[in-house]
């Protein structure tokens, strides 16, 4: 079963399902960040579904004006710190593990 977690920033709440700490796609992409800030986007999309980046965008262009990139970057970082991601894991690496 999938753990869901709360994650709080500026106001704007919305769950995150631990599972996508266990996607090789999105450690991918975690990976390219710095040299490709724009895919804050994308891990937030990946983490939060279409539907959570258009409730982030939605809230904070209703507070701003605008959807400025360094709070898609707070947020993702915000995300990081809240989400520990050894929560997701099923135990699935560790009985491999113990196999080899």
């Amino acid at each position: 079963m999938a753990t869901k977690k709360k994650i709080e920033f500026e106001g704007f709440s919305r769950e995150i399902d631990m599972d996508v700490f266990d996607d090789v796609k999105f450690f991918e992409m975690i990976d390219k960040l710095e040299e490709n800030p724009s895919l804050n986007i994308d891990v937030v999309k990946m983490a939060f579904g279409e539907d959570g980046y258009k409730a982030l965008s939605d809230y904070f262009t209703k507070r701003d004006g605008k959807l400025k990139m360094s709070v898609i970057m707070s947020f993702v970082a915000k995300m990081f710190e809240e989400s520990d991601p050894k929560d997701s894991a099923s135990g699935d690496s560790e009985k491999i593990t113990q196999k080899s």
